[in-house]
């Protein structure tokens, strides 16, 4: 209940009274589950980090089969669970300081296991490199939570969404990089 008004409206627009009538309970009852809306909020930031977590994790025999499946498999996730990415990427600020602190700390722990495959896949990147090349290609696929609903999903739009991804990647790192202009 929660999901839909947070990401139609966004955190501030919504009281918990609201939330407690869309889920068939008097606003004070949210109260015997949540201490507060911060709660409620910092509990959808969780789902949507372990909703990620889950779909791109695996056992993989390469580190390019792990790459192509974590990129296929976030760009699913983020398309079937778009309103609850939408509350990821824009009501961070709407936390307080010790909920922001913990998913800055999750966030960080899952763009690390972005960058460790990056670093398999693409030898020549410095650890630095990698850290770009992970929040890029998060940054794209995260994206696509934003666009205007009409835009929201074709057939191909995850399969798509994750090509584009996975050709960025190769082409920027597949070869070695001649001097860029500074």
């Amino acid at each position: 209940m929660a999901t839909r008004l947070f990401s139609e409206r966004g955190y501030e627009a919504v009281g918990v009274d609201e939330i407690g009538t869309e889920a068939g309970v008097t606003g004070p009852a949210v109260y015997r589950y949540f201490q507060g809306k911060d709660e409620i909020l910092a509990t959808l930031f969780d789902q949507a980090i372990d909703g990620a977590l889950r779909a791109t994790s695996g056992r993989f025999d390469t580190p390019a089969e792990e790459l192509d499946y974590r990129v296929r498999a976030h760009a699913q996730h983020v398309l079937r669970e778009h309103k609850l990415a939408i509350i990821w990427i824009r009501e961070g600020r709407s936390l307080s300081t010790a909920h922001r602190q913990r998913l800055n700390r999750r966030e960080r722990q899952y763009l690390e296991l972005w960058v460790e495959c990056l670093e398999q896949c693409y030898p020549i990147l410095t650890e630095h490199e990698a850290r770009d090349a992970a929040a890029m290609a998060l940054g794209t696929l995260n994206a696509v939570a934003l666009w205007p609903s009409g835009a929201l999903p074709s057939e191909r739009m995850d399969t798509d969404l994750a090509d584009f991804v996975l050709a960025g990647l190769q082409s920027l790192y597949a070869k070695p990089r001649l001097a860029r202009a500074p």
